[in-house]
C-alpha cells in the first residue's frame, strides 16, 4: 500500500472524496507541461510529470497548477 493510500486511510477519507493536494518537488517544474527538471542530475524527481504519477498513485485525474505567474 502506498503512502499516499496510508494517509487516505488514517483521515479515514474515500479517495473519491478527495477534491486537490499540493505537494513540494526539489526542483524547478515546467509551466507549461509540468514536469520536473533536473537540478541535480540522477534524483528520482528529475524529469517527472509529478502531476500525473500522483494522479495515476491516487486514482484520480492529474493537475498541475501555479498560485502565482
Amino acid at each position: 500500500m502506498s503512502v499516499l493510500h496510508r494517509l487516505l486511510e488514517a483521515a479515514e477519507l474515500d479517495r473519491l472524496r478527495v477534491s486537490g493536494m499540493g505537494v513540494g518537488v526539489p526542483g524547478p517544474i515546467h509551466r507549461e507541461t509540468g514536469v520536473v527538471g533536473a537540478p541535480l542530475p540522477g534524483r528520482p524527481w528529475s524529469h517527472v510529470h509529478a502531476a500525473e504519477e500522483l494522479g495515476r498513485a491516487l486514482g484520480l485525474p492529474p493537475s498541475c497548477r501555479f498560485p502565482l505567474p
